[in-house]
């Protein structure tokens, strides 16, 4: 799953979620929720505050939005490529904690 797919899956631009992942924009909690809604994360999991996907409250059914239900069956690629950008995230939320 490229950036441009997660873009759509997210109701954002391809240049905002791109901004997201290199640092130059904050993940809103409003994002944040879409993205771990989707993936069916928790937020801590998304936010490196812990290991576990599943640690906290995941919606057990999908977000949805005006353009209708995040309904997703990943491929193992595509889940590959959804931790890796929590992985990216998880990152550049520590490197900010430690600029702190």
């Amino acid at each position: 799953m490229n950036g441009v797919t997660i873009a759509q899956l997210l109701c954002i631009t391809p240049q905002y979620y791109y901004d997201i992942e290199k640092g130059k924009r904050n993940l809103s909690a409003e994002i944040a929720v879409k993205l771990a809604d989707c993936f069916s994360v928790s937020l801590d999991y998304l936010l490196g505050r812990t290991n576990d996907p599943c640690s906290s409250f995941v919606a057990s059914s999908p977000n949805t939005t005006e353009e209708g239900d995040f309904n997703l069956t990943l491929t193992v690629e595509e889940r590959a490529a959804v931790y890796a950008f929590v992985e990216v995230y998880r990152q550049r939320i520590s490197e900010l904690k430690r600029n702190d």
